[in-house]
């Protein structure tokens, strides 16, 4: 979107045709800046839509996808000049599904790397089965939240990861097919590309939980919602299934 539009201009639709109403400047640093009136505006106004929530994280390509959205569902279909929009896309809308699921704590920012497919393993204390609801084969809602020192003991380098929302989420879907046991800290220091663990770190195993078992859980599965469910969750997630319309980005 900023190679396409290095600026933003915003459109209304107005007695039969789109007029400007505002233009958002491109400044340095793949950034858009507007005048603090605008922003303190927005934030009274229409923080809580999704398109500005994507829009203040920076999350470019979301915004360009909600807008494109926003102008189908409106104003769908082709049509001539005067008589409404030009179709902006031939994408099918994302379809919509009802699902009822127990939820799994993730710390963020392990939530993007397992919804990236770049973190392939999840680690914990216990095995598959351990808890009535821990069970192999079976699809759990993916509650991102956030831990203080998570993201120091991530290994992230490379990837670009959007800012944590600061609110408890549910973000995605997740499967695992079985879990292991690590035998030793060597074997696990050489998944370290498939858990995504900093060597050093508190979440290491030579870290605070030198004295716990280690599993390794091998994700078979993972979607990611088009939009975030803010939601409350136990201490490692809720066993009673919770039921929720969503869409999943392609």
């Amino acid at each position: 979107m900023r190679k396409e539009c290095p600026d933003l201009f915003f459109l209304r639709w107005a007695e039969g045709a789109y007029e400007h109403y505002g233009t958002v400047r491109y400044g340095s640093e793949n950034s858009w800046k507007c005048r603090n009136a605008v922003v303190q505006t927005w934030h009274r106004v229409i923080r809580d839509l999704p398109v500005v929530q994507a829009f203040l994280r920076q999350d470019f390509d979301r915004v360009r996808s909600l807008l494109l959205t926003l102008l189908r569902e409106d104003h769908g279909g082709t049509a001539g000049q005067g008589s409404g929009p030009v179709d902006v896309s031939d994408e099918e809308p994302f379809p919509t599904t009802t699902l009822s699921l127990p939820g799994l704590n993730i710390q963020y920012p392990w939530t993007y790397l397992l919804m990236l497919g770049i973190k392939k393993l999840e680690i914990r204390n216990y095995d598959l089965g351990a808890h009535r609801w821990c069970k192999a084969n079976q699809d759990y809602w993916i509650v991102q939240t956030r831990s203080v020192n998570a993201s120091e003991c991530a290994l992230m380098e490379g990837v670009d990861l959007p800012a944590f929302s600061e609110v408890t989420s549910i973000v995605g879907v997740i499967t695992f097919s079985h879990a292991r046991r690590y035998a030793n800290y060597l074997d696990f220091r050489a998944d370290e590309s498939l858990h995504r663990i900093r060597s050093g770190s508190a979440r290491d195993w030579a870290g605070a939980n030198k004295s716990k078992p280690h599993y390794k859980w091998y994700v078979s599965s993972v979607r990611r919602l088009r939009e975030p469910i803010p939601v409350k969750t136990g201490f490692t997630g809720f066993e009673e299934p919770m039921s929720f319309e969503v869409a999943f980005e392609r």
